[in-house]
């Protein structure tokens, strides 16, 4: 956490490949695909990109 905090670069790249993530898989809940995860997880994606975003 301490790289993410320090490097301007590393959160952003931290940010964005977080929220892709969490597209993916509110896609996968919405089209019914055959995934392991069976429940929305966006709240707890949604925490993990917030944090890194309100360091700047």
């Amino acid at each position: 956490m301490e790289a993410v905090k320090t490097s301007p670069a590393l959160r952003a790249d931290f940010v964005t490949k977080e929220t892709e993530a969490m597209n993916i898989m509110n896609t996968a809940l919405e089209k019914d695909c055959d995934w392991t995860m069976t429940q929305d997880r966006g709240a707890e994606t949604s925490r993990l990109i917030r944090r890194p975003k309100k360091l700047g």
